[in-house]
């Protein structure tokens, strides 16, 4: 219980974190002699973390009940935010448009909103896998099996005898073809 609680915790920090991060300044572009133009993040993706934040939300509420899809379902808008954050918004921070060409010395860098919304993404990322991993759909150990406990069919070899089960033309007692017999029926 303590696990899924903490998993949706994580999951409405980062849904809260979305939409705070769509509402504030992505990133600000500074020319000197005090002209700074900022960038918020609605601009950007036309708030779109808006709507994940608010089906993450609902996701984490998911997840506090136990379902193993919402806790897949947080991971998957995890994988959906960071790839907004680093195809989208990662390329821009940076970058000075016009104001680069028009003027000297502009800098451009992150706003808080490219903060939370990185942060948003891996909380969601984390909550999303360690739900999964919590409530055993994604195994943590494969079971080998043990000593002498799994075994496979042996084959028979071609021109061997017929195992004592078997029908009288060696064949099995239920009158099924063997995929041994498809092979010998397309030699001759």
């Amino acid at each position: 219980m303590a696990g899924r609680v903490g998993v949706a915790l994580a999951g409405l920090a980062g849904a809260v974190l979305l939409v705070v991060a769509d509402l504030s300044t992505l990133y600000s572009i500074n020319v000197p002699g005090g002209i700074t133009r900022s960038f918020s993040g609605h601009g950007q993706h036309g708030y779109a973390l808006v709507i994940l934040g608010v089906v993450a939300a609902f996701m984490a509420l998911g997840a506090l009940r136990g379902a193993v899809p919402a806790m897949a379902a947080l991971a998957f808008l995890g994988l959906v935010a960071l790839g907004i954050t680093l195809i989208g918004d990662a390329g821009d921070v940076h970058a000075t448009g016009t104001y680069g060409q028009l003027y000297e010395n502009v800098t451009a860098g992150p706003g808080s909103g490219f903060y939370e919304e990185t942060l948003a993404a891996v909380l969601l990322l984390l909550a999303g896998g360690a739900g999964l991993v919590l409530m055993g759909a994604i195994p943590t150990r494969v079971a080998l099996p043990r000593r002498g406990g799994l075994r496979w069919p042996r084959r028979r070899r071609r021109g061997a005898s017929a195992p004592p089960e078997s029908g009288a033309e060696g064949g099995p007692a239920t009158g099924a073809r063997r995929v041994d017999d498809w092979f010998e029926a397309a030699e001759e």
